[in-house]
């Protein structure tokens, strides 16, 4: 239930209470009204944030948008989903099937549609998203989008309940009440914004646990470069008889494998702390011919993931990338030549399975 506010008049000393209204009573809208609000003063969803872009519907095979699609301070994308009410809706389950449609979004892609927003090219965006999370170069994208909810209320405890259970997973998943009051007299409206999930004090408290996860992952990175990893690698996987060899050892989060193929190369990417990426790159200036190339490469899936226990995942179709990929897990040490081995293995099997179909798509 929304607070009270009360109105002081200064010559009578007196209080008036105002009440509060629906969005929907007074004539407001979701994508006229509560959208542009947030797309204008995204602050007014308690913290600072980046609007990156807005009515974001570029997922493979789906019409479904997310409202407003932002980065926050911590470096983390932002899913919006935005109601009047949230009685009787499926904010929550929607919003879970948002992030998890962004959870393979690259810094690339950030940048393009921070562009596209903001009507500049792209070595503008760069300058802007980096000078808003204050740095000099990027680093990737973890895979966990947050997750923010926003209603004039939250009456229905079947999406609280949700909320705070998927918190319990570790989902960063919050709701914000933006409750409007009506000034009758003046035909004004005052608009409070309050975090109902989490309470302040268990924000202030996650916060720090993940800045002190966040620091430990990049220092065990850091501690075994990324150098000493790819060596592993590259010494298992040249061995294995693929067809295709690494030669120069990277020192960087990702190894690629050329195919000498015109813009198509197999790529090692390591997610800090969650995963190790074994995934084939389309990076032609055409979008078209990426996604045409990696749509046929797909006709095939069933076969080129038979028996893999992997998780087999399609990236999004960039402006100069579309990407396929096998994710194996890890808990953020490059030490283990298990993971080593895993990695060389998985990519052998993914490349014999895939690069003759390749270089027919490339002569086809």
């Amino acid at each position: 239930m929304s607070d009270l506010i009360y109105i002081v008049n200064p010559e009578t000393r007196l209080l008036s209470s105002i009440k509060p209204v629906k969005l929907s009573e007074i004539g407001m809208r979701e994508v006229r009204d509560l959208e542009e609000w947030v797309k204008n003063y995204p602050d007014i969803l308690g913290e600072e944030l980046l609007v990156v872009t807005s009515e974001f519907s570029k997922f493979d095979k789906s019409s479904r948008r997310i409202d407003v699609l932002a980065v926050d301070k911590r470096k983390k994308v932002v899913v919006v989903e935005l109601k009047l009410e949230a009685e009787n809706t499926f904010a929550d389950l929607q919003a879970v099937r948002y992030a998890a449609f962004c959870s393979t979004m690259t810094i690339d892609d950030i940048v393009q549609e921070l562009a596209n927003h903001k009507n500049v090219d792209i070595n503008e965006s760069a300058r802007i998203l980096k000078e808003f999370w204050g740095v000099d170069e990027f680093e990737e994208l973890d895979d966990k989008p947050r997750i923010i909810l926003a209603a004039s209320s939250f009456d229905d405890q079947e999406i609280t309940s949700t909320v705070l259970w998927l918190r319990s997973f570790d989902l960063d998943i919050s709701c914000v009440e933006l409750t409007p009051y009506k000034l009758d007299e003046i035909s004004k409206l005052i608009l409070v914004p309050k975090m109902i999930i989490p309470l302040k004090e268990a924000q202030e408290y996650q916060i720090r646990v993940q800045r002190k996860q966040t620091i430990q992952s990049k220092s065990r990175l850091k501690d075994t470069s990324f150098a000493v990893f790819w060596k592993k690698v590259s010494e298992e996987f040249n061995k294995m008889g693929s067809g295709l060899f690494i030669e120069k050892i990277a020192n960087r989060y990702y190894q690629q494998i050329q195919t000498g193929i015109k813009n198509v190369h197999y790529e090692f990417l390591v997610r800090r702390g969650s995963s190790v990426e074994i995934a084939i790159h389309y990076e032609g200036s055409d979008k078209a011919r990426n996604h045409e190339m990696l749509s046929k490469l797909l006709v095939d899936k069933d076969d080129i993931t038979k028996g893999i226990e992997y998780v087999f995942s399609v990236g999004p179709a960039g402006n100069k990338y579309a990407s396929a990929f096998f994710s194996i897990p890890f808990d953020g040490n490059l030490d283990s030549n298990e993971l080593a081995t895993a990695c060389s293995g998985l990519m052998t099997q993914f490349i014999q399975r895939t690069l003759k179909r390749i270089e027919e798509s490339a002569t086809g």
